[in-house]
This record gives C-alpha cells, structure tokens and sequence, in this order.
C-alpha cells in the first residue's frame, strides 16, 4: 500500500501565495484585513536572516493565521472535512496520549511543508474570485498566475475562514482537492485495517516528517 502525504509543490506554493484577501460571513472587511496583515507578516519574516529567533516568529505568525489544532482534529474526522458527507470521528475514538502525539507531528509536518513553499511564492500573481457559504464557513475562490511562465496554467485555490472563536483559517483545498479531506481519506483507510491502525498512521507521519 502507498500512503501519498505529498501535495504538488507547485500548488502548495501557489496555495501559501494566495494567503492574502478573503471573506467571511458577517463581517468580510475584517476577514480581508486579517488574512492580508498576517500574510504579509509572514513574508517579511521570512525576508530576516535565518536565526532560531526567525523560525521562532515565523511559527508564531503561521500559527495566528491557521488554526493548526482545527485542521487536525478535521483530518480525523472532527467534524466531518468539507466534501466528505459522512465520516467516522476517529478523533473522539483517540485517547488523550494519542490526540497529543498525532496532533504534534501533523502540526509539525504542515508546518514543515508550508515553510518550505512559502519561499517559493515570489512568482505568483493573484487574482480573486467570489466567495460561497460551504459547511458553516466561508469559501474563497482564486487563481495563481505564473509571472515567470506565461505557458503555465493557473491554480486554483479555495479557501475555508470560520469566525467561531475569532478569524481563522481551518482548511485549503488546491484544485478542489482539500487538504482536511486528503488527510482523512488516508488515515480512515489505515485506521479501519486491523493490521495496520493507529501505530500504522503514527509511523507513517513520522516517516513522512523525517523525509521533508
């Protein structure tokens, strides 16, 4: 069995581009405003000199920008990620030790991820489309256009905002595909196998983390 972690690079690149104006039920202005403040944060943090101190507030940015704790809990079920109508919570199934320890190298391994591909951002160019209600958030649609390339297509990226608790950032989906939906749909298929389960997803997370 081949367990797939790994999202286009380019989308991703173009996906962490893209984090710059969007909408929200109720209040779009302010949505606009805080994904733009913290995007651009995110950038001219990554312009200091690499230092410890550098990937301290560059964590701390992406950390206030995307509810990381969210979308692990959806990538495993909790609730059910957008565009998977029924699904089991095995979320609530895990024990406490559990949540922590997949909560930790899932937040570890996105992490990873997108700092390495919001360096490879530069080249893109947004364009904004309209907003939609979807499953109790709000989605954004938009294009990345290549300025390097102008043979290359452009991508499409969705973006999901809910406003529960304050401004954030719950799910991305790149070419419709979501990044909570293709998480669960691996893990559900290793955690319904009864030889492979949960100590198959912790191995495979950790594998996974270790090659980025």
């Amino acid at each position: 069995m081949t367990t797939r972690f790994r999202v286009s690079v380019r989308a991703f690149a173009a996906a962490i581009a893209l984090v710059s104006s969007f909408a929200i039920a109720g209040d779009e202005p302010a949505a606009q405003f805080f994904v733009k403040k913290h995007h651009e944060e995110l950038v001219q943090t990554l312009r200091l000199p690499a230092s410890p101190a550098r990937d301290s507030k560059l964590d701390e940015a992406m950390g206030t920008l995307i509810d990381f704790d969210d979308l692990v809990a959806r990538a495993f079920g909790d609730p059910c990620p957008q565009g998977v109508a029924k699904c089991t919570n095995h979320w609530a199934a895990f024990t406490p030790k559990q949540r922590d320890e997949v909560r930790d190298l899932l937040k570890q391994l996105v992490r990873k991820q997108y700092k390495k591909n919001l360096q490879k951002t530069t080249a893109y160019e947004l364009k904004m489309g309209a907003t939609k209600p979807v499953a109790g958030m709000i989605r954004v649609r938009a294009e990345a256009f290549s300025t390097t390339d102008a043979r290359e297509a452009p991508v499409r990226i969705d973006y999901f905002v809910v406003d529960d608790k304050g401004l954030r950032v719950v799910d991305v989906a790149l070419e419709s595909s979501s990044m909570t939906k293709n998480y669960y749909e691996q893990f559900h298929k290793m955690l319904m196998r009864s030889d492979q389960g949960y100590p198959h997803v912790v191995k495979k997370l950790k594998e996974k983390l270790h090659s980025e």
